[in-house]
């Protein structure tokens, strides 16, 4: 029997009243306006007070429905399902599910949750509020429309609001101390995280809320580090996944396999790395998660183009075509980070700013080599 049989034998109620999973209640709306169906209104406290009428109270669930404030009402909304005049009552859904209208912000949303919250307006146009998408929220999308803007949805209201995930961490975000992450099912026995079908994903970018940020905004966690999340609300009441990750679990020491130079002046240069882990009889091999960056080689720090160098030679001394090297790609060395500081930038007028990335040194001493000239 299809849905058109089943309204002209009764079977079916009107499509407003449906609702699989859960039974509608009553709603007031006591905003100043009128509300269509499926719009939402915030909870606020029951319509009958059962201190002033129990058995009236005891009749049935009647709410008090007001306009939606991100701050009170995520996981704690009714969806219209009907028209509601103002100071008028009607039916709404608060659980199971039910047909709504969504204001889709990102196509791979997989929940949602009322306007404000996580972003955008949530308004169909008129002052009309309705759900947005987000990555997280109280109500799981079941279908939606494609694309983005307001869009026709089924939804399974009460989805248990998470509070805390457990995430890897993927890259750097596009703020000091944002991450990108994602949502894993657990961790193996050997470290390694085991990954579910169908992961929540952080991209880390502005504008993509929420997202996932160290709570003390330490700019320094390494890539593949397994860390929980907690459900927070920033200073303009949208939703972010904070963590801690302390600058004592930082490794201040470590190995490292020089990847590259670049000058950084005269007998001077900065040097890219991969942290890697010993083996036996003197080999090291990469290591998972591995912590890569810039660093510098502190036997350099004072050398200039005259008199005598970290490395103990006078480059006066030095014969024609034969100069100081810089340390070579692939050699592993003992590396240190400085969990206290960043790395500064200086620009060309001589001022420098933090770039937010963690300071790292080793010590090395710089070869000679050359040819002589006859």
């Amino acid at each position: 029997m299809d849905v058109a049989d089943a309204f002209a034998n009764g079977k079916l109620s009107n499509l407003a009243n449906q609702q699989a999973g859960g039974e509608s209640v009553l709603i007031k709306n006591t905003t100043a306006s009128d509300i269509s169906i499926f719009e939402i209104l915030g909870i606020d406290t029951s319509t009958v007070d059962p201190g002033d009428n129990e058995p009236e109270f005891r009749r049935g669930v009647a709410l008090n429905g007001t306009e939606i404030d991100s701050t009170k009402h995520a996981g704690k909304f009714a969806i219209a399902l009907e028209p509601i005049a103002a100071g008028a009552m009607g039916k709404a859904a608060v659980e199971g599910v039910c047909i709504c209208k969504i204001d889709v912000q990102n196509t791979t949303d997989k929940f949602a949750e009322v306007p404000g919250d996580d972003g955008g307006s949530g308004s169909g146009g008129s002052g009309e509020v309705y759900l947005q998408s987000a990555a997280a929220g109280s109500a799981q999308i079941l279908w939606k429309q494609s694309g983005t803007g307001l869009k026709w949805a089924v939804v399974r209201l009460g989805n248990r609001l998470e509070k805390i995930l457990l995430v890897k961490i993927t890259g750097k975000g596009d703020t000091d101390g944002a991450y990108k992450a994602t949502q894993i099912k657990g961790v193996k026995s050997d470290g390694t995280p085991v990954s579910l079908i169908d992961p929540l994903i952080f991209d880390g970018a502005v504008g993509n809320l929420p997202q996932v940020v160290e709570d003390n905004h330490n700019p320094v966690v390494p890539v593949g580090k397994i860390v929980r999340i907690f459900r927070a609300t920033d200073d303009q009441n949208k939703t972010q996944w904070l963590f801690a990750y302390p600058k004592s679990a930082m490794p201040s020491i470590f190995y490292a396999k020089i990847t590259g130079s670049s000058s950084n002046g005269t007998n001077k240069w900065a040097y890219t790395f991969a942290e890697v882990k010993y083996q036996t009889d003197g080999n090291f091999a990469t290591k998972q998660g591995a912590i890569t960056g810039t660093a510098y080689n502190t036997i350099e720090a004072n050398n200039s183009g005259s008199g005598i160098q970290g490395n103990g030679v006078n480059v006066a001394n030095l014969p024609t075509g034969v100069e100081i090297k810089p340390i070579g790609t692939g050699a592993v060395v003992i590396m240190y980070s400085c969990p206290d500081c960043v790395a500064d930038s200086s620009s060309s007028s001589g001022s420098s700013s933090s770039s937010g990335e963690p300071a790292y040194v080793f010590q090395a001493v710089n070869a000679v080599d050359g040819s002589c000239a006859v």
